[in-house]
C-alpha cells in the first residue's frame, strides 16, 4: 500500500511534468483543488501538500482569491533555485557552446551496482562544454532508461538538457546527490578537456526515483584555471 508522502509526491509529479510539457502554460492558473482531487481520487490535504512541493520548488505560486498560477516550466528548478552554471556563465559574457561526443549503451560502471538503477538498459552520454573557444568541461552521463525508442530520441535534440528529457519521458527525480573531488587526468579527459595539470575537479551526481533507485550518474570534470565551479542561490 502507498504511503500519503509517496501518494503526494506522485501527485506533485505529475503536476510538474503537465507544466513542464505545455500542458499548463505560464502564467495559467493549475485546475481547482476540488477538481485535482475529483481527477486523482485522493484528499484535499494530499492535493495540498502536491502543490505545495510545486510552490517550494518555484514551478507555481498561489494568489489569494485567484488560485494556483504558473510561474516557470523549467525541468529542473534547481535545489532551492540555484541559478544553472551556464547562465552564469552567459552573463558574464562568456561565450558558451557545448556539444554531444558519443551515446552508448554500457554494461559496467565503476563502482556502481547496476541493479541500483531503475531500469536495466543504462545508455552513456558523453558531453562536453567550450567556453571561450576552450574545452572546459567533459559530462559522461549514465543514464537509466526503459527502452531504446527514448533513447534514439536523444540523437534528434538539437538543444539537448538531461532533466528536460527526462521529465518530459515521464521519469522523475526526486533526490539529488553531489560530491566534488580531485581525480587524475585519464587520457580520455585530456583528449576532451584542454588542462596542463595532472590533475582535475571532479563532481559525481546521482539522481533518485522517489524509491531510492538510481536515475543518473554522471562524472563531471571541470578544468577550473579556465573557470571557477560557481553556483549562485535565489534566496
Amino acid at each position: 500500500m502507498r504511503t500519503k508522502k509517496i501518494l503526494y509526491q506522485e501527485v506533485s509529479n505529475t503536476l510538474k511534468n503537465r507544466i513542464i510539457s505545455g500542458q499548463y502554460e505560464i502564467g495559467s492558473m493549475l485546475p481547482t483543488e476540488n477538481e485535482l482531487v475529483d481527477e486523482f481520487k485522493v484528499s484535499k490535504i494530499t492535493v495540498r501538500k502536491a502543490v505545495e512541493l510545486l510552490v517550494d520548488d518555484g514551478y507555481v505560486q498561489k494568489q489569494s482569491g485567484r488560485g494556483t498560477v504558473v510561474l516557470s516550466n523549467r525541468a529542473f528548478n534547481y535545489m532551492n533555485r540555484a541559478q544553472s552554471f551556464t547562465s552564469l556563465l552567459t552573463e558574464k559574457g562568456r561565450k558558451v557552446e557545448n556539444k554531444i561526443i558519443s551515446i552508448e549503451k554500457v554494461s559496467t560502471i565503476k563502482d556502481t551496482d547496476l541493479n541500483k538503477f531503475i531500469y536495466k538498459d543504462i545508455y552513456r552520454i558523453r558531453r562536453k562544454y567550450i567556453i571561450d573557444d576552450k574545452d572546459t568541461i567533459l559530462f559522461c552521463y549514465y543514464v537509466s532508461l526503459p527502452d531504446d525508442s527514448i533513447f534514439e530520441a536523444i540523437e534528434e535534440e538539437k538543444e539537448f538538457s538531461l532533466y528536460s528529457f527526462l521529465a518530459n519521458n515521464d521519469i522523475h527525480i526526486s533526490t539529488i546527490k553531489d560530491s566534488f573531488g580531485i581525480c587524475e587526468v585519464t587520457k580520455d579527459i585530456k583528449d576532451n578537456v584542454e588542462i596542463d595539470t595532472p590533475y582535475i575537479l571532479r563532481r559525481t551526481r546521482e539522481s533518485l526515483d522517489i524509491e531510492g533507485r538510481l536515475i543518473e550518474k554522471t562524472y563531471s570534470y571541470y578544468n577550473t584555471e579556465n573557470n571557477e565551479y560557481e553556483i549562485m542561490y535565489e534566496i
